[in-house]
């Protein structure tokens, strides 16, 4: 167990273990970017626009036209969440005419903190889009460098995911996940660990759990 500790770089020297969060730890509903991460980038870049624009106006502002009318609410869940050992399968829509988009996630806790250390997740963003896995890790992280996925502790070819994007949430890494891959996820009864260099440029390992991961999946595939 890792104890609850203020300063972030002694949390991340010490390396001891770091406990898989329970499936009803309180971890956000929405999808955390993960495999759609592309997709809230663009969104984010559209609304920053709007907002330009919105600035820009000024005084035009009282000349605006009134809003519109508020969009009417689907009959189906905008947005759902079912936990199986410690994977949720959770889905969205980004709009209610939009299709929704699902992954499996867990998310990695402190122990007596609330707030996830790191996120995994495997998931696609469309039918004939390829299986992804993606990680959010703290941002205190080096580059150039790589993270690396084990699965057991015996792994000799860790999955090596390639840096994305930094926000002030975490830094994000993902690679497509190939079936030879996928079905030693499926089978693996212990536990995975992530791999990844701190801003000091020593080794970081954070440990995972495997615990329901194939019920998981096959709530994934019927989910969307």
């Amino acid at each position: 167990m890792v104890h609850r500790n203020k300063n972030a770089r002694a949390l991340y020297a010490s390396q001891r273990a770091v406990t898989a969060s329970r499936a009803d730890s309180a971890i956000s509903s929405e999808i955390i970017i993960m495999n759609l991460l592309h997709i809230r980038v663009s969104h984010v870049i559209v609304v920053a626009l709007a907002l330009g624009s919105l600035v820009g106006m000024g005084a035009r502002a009282a000349d605006a036209p009134a809003p519109a009318a508020p969009a009417s609410v689907s009959a189906e869940p905008q947005s759902t969440m079912s936990t199986y050992g410690d994977w949720t399968v959770r889905c969205q829509r980004e709009t209610p005419t939009s299709p929704r988009v699902c992954e499996v996630a867990q998310s990695l806790l402190v122990q007596g903190q609330q707030t996830p250390i790191a996120e995994i997740a495997v998931g696609r963003v469309g039918p004939k889009d390829p299986m992804m896995i993606t990680v959010r890790l703290p941002v205190s992280v080096s580059f150039p460098s790589t993270v690396q996925v084990f699965v057991g502790e015996k792994d000799g070819q860790p999955l090596d995911l390639t840096w994305r994007r930094c926000f002030s949430l975490g830094c994000y890494a993902d690679a497509e996940l190939k079936e030879e891959t996928l079905k030693r996820f499926k089978a693996e009864t212990t536990t995975g660990k992530m791999q990844f260099k701190d801003a000091s440029g020593r080794d970081v390992t954070l440990p995972f759990s495997f615990r329901g991961f194939p019920q998981a999946l096959d709530g994934l595939a019927k989910a969307q």
